[in-house]
């Protein structure tokens, strides 16, 4: 039930929505210049009663919402994860939208506010992480039935995806042939025997391998802080599938007997990847070790390459390819994807959150698979074909 009345400064409209729960009438209203504004300003919150969203809790300011959902539910994400979200809401979100109530957050408000990140040259990338987190929130505030509908549909810029590098099943090779004999060969070999991320190989610890059935379980993992700046050893992983159990060929299983049989004497505690000291070891001293010895390997080749007189504008393509080493991830991935081996089995050992995850990153290798699907069927019909013309 609803009534108008002309005031000095328009229509004001007056809405019954029943009672609260002290048991008092709630009745909230608002001034327009014209009664079509007034009565459409009704219908919503009619709507919104009717959904079972509170006029009053949807007046609660974007900023007290934003701390009660990294509360309750950002704050319960990986180390990181946590202060990246806690980031982009306090230099982001809140600073242009925290004044703003749940019930004034529509997709006009939430593209001005978009618009502004591009003006200040923020990369679209960025932008995108930062419309995450907002999304995120706002997902909550649904299932609270603070809002009803997310409001962060809006016209986006489009994020290019850079096409992943990875190494060849001869490269990877070249290098692990290279590294045999230092600290670098057995943290190469586990990535790319088994695709772990680098934060997860330097957690793990012998108690978590299987040696007699081959198996690694994968339930933490080492990262650098950004909040307080040390290197802490975790159990929370990037998502809920991160934390799995994967099998290993054999020929790492052989080389992790070797490792463990060498490192035993300098041992301070149970972790399979460790500092030459004995200590904990961190994705950084990998990434440092891994970048040296790749541009020594592509230093050495270039210099081989030019004694054997070949054309300077096809170095480059014969070097063995530049690559972070969270990239031994992907060349795993990769290896196993053109050996044929299943997309759901290859995401279930990366850990990926889906299927989709796994597919949406390796796009750029499945036209390879896809043709060797396509020749996998040429075989099978030929044969058919060439049995019953041999049975004529």
């Amino acid at each position: 039930m609803a009534t108008y009345r002309e005031t000095a400064y328009g229509i004001q409209a007056i809405v019954y929505l029943g009672k609260d729960g002290h048991g008092k009438p709630v009745r909230p209203s608002k001034t327009f210049k014209s009664k079509k504004e007034a009565e459409l300003w009704v219908s919503e919150q009619l709507i919104l009663r009717s959904k079972g969203i509170s006029v009053t809790d949807s007046r609660m300011l974007l900023r007290d919402f934003m701390h009660k959902w990294y509360e309750d539910i950002g704050s319960k994400k990986s180390i990181n994860t946590s202060y990246n979200t806690k980031s982009r809401m306090n230099h982001h979100i809140i600073p242009e939208l925290g004044h703003v109530p749940l019930y004034k957050l529509t997709p006009s408000v939430v593209q001005d506010f978009y618009n502004k990140l591009t003006e200040k040259g923020l990369k679209p990338s960025t932008k995108k992480k930062i419309m995450e987190t907002l999304s995120n929130a706002l997902r909550y505030a649904i299932k609270l039935q603070l809002i009803s509908y997310l409001p962060t549909d809006i016209e986006k810029e489009s994020v290019k995806k850079n096409k992943i590098s990875y190494w060849t099943f001869e490269e990877l090779t070249a290098f692990l042939e290279y590294t045999k004999n230092n600290w670098l060969y057995i943290p190469v070999y586990i990535m790319s025997m088994t695709g772990m991320r680098p934060a997860e190989l330097m957690g793990l610890q012998w108690k978590k391998i299987d040696l007699d059935n081959r198996l690694i379980e994968i339930n933490a993992q080492v990262i650098n802080d950004k909040e307080s700046k040390e290197l802490v050893l975790t159990d929370i992983l990037k998502t809920e599938l991160s934390e799995r159990v994967i099998t290993i060929p054999q020929a790492l299983t052989n080389a992790l007997i070797d490792h463990k049989l060498r490192t035993s004497f300098n041992k301070r505690n149970d972790f399979v990847i460790t500092k030459r000291s004995g200590s904990m070891s961190s994705p950084d001293t990998f990434r440092t070790m891994f970048n040296k010895y790749l541009n020594k390997l592509r230093k050495e080749q270039k210099v081989n390459l030019i004694k054997d007189g070949y054309p300077s504008d096809e170095i480059e393509d014969l070097l063995i390819k530049e690559m972070p080493p969270y990239n031994l991830r992907h060349t795993h991935a990769t290896i196993l994807l053109n050996n044929g081996e299943n997309i759901k089995v290859i995401s279930e050992r990366l850990g990926h959150k889906s299927v989709k995850t796994t597919m949406d990153t390796y796009a750029s290798v499945m036209p390879k698979t896809r043709t060797k699907t396509a020749d996998l069927l040429d075989n099978l019909f030929m044969r058919k074909d060439d049995d019953e013309k041999h049975k004529q």
